[in-house]
């Protein structure tokens, strides 16, 4: 590089840093707005969706367990409530919020730290 692209490129990058001030002393360069980390709607929807899975997989274990044991209905009656529990319990994980306003803090098994 020759002496006169460098001062070229010095002057360049100094005119863009006196134009992005100017921006945002007009007040034409805001900041951008950054959403919250867990919405509401977010929260809810893993909710759901993690109460839909619980039961499908607990009616998939007892139709299987059923299938083992010649007792099909019996299987799938209990497949569902257990995965129901299981879905109403992951329920209770998400949406666990301490009645500060904050969620309470847990480890990585999903234990409260408190």
């Amino acid at each position: 590089m020759s002496d006169d692209e460098i001062s070229r490129r010095h002057s360049l990058q100094e005119l863009e840093k006196r134009l992005n001030e100017s921006r945002k002393k007009a007040g034409l360069n805001p900041e951008p707005a950054t959403a919250p980390r867990d919405s509401d709607a977010g929260r809810a929807l893993h909710a759901s969706i993690e109460f839909v899975v619980a039961i499908c997989v607990g009616t998939g274990l007892g139709y299987g367990i059923g299938l083992f044991t010649d007792a099909v209905p019996v299987g799938i009656i209990l497949g569902m409530i257990v995965g129901f529990a299981a879905g109403f319990r992951g329920i209770l994980r998400v949406m666990q919020v301490d009645f500060s306003g904050k969620e309470k803090e847990q480890d990585g098994h999903g234990r409260n730290t408190d």
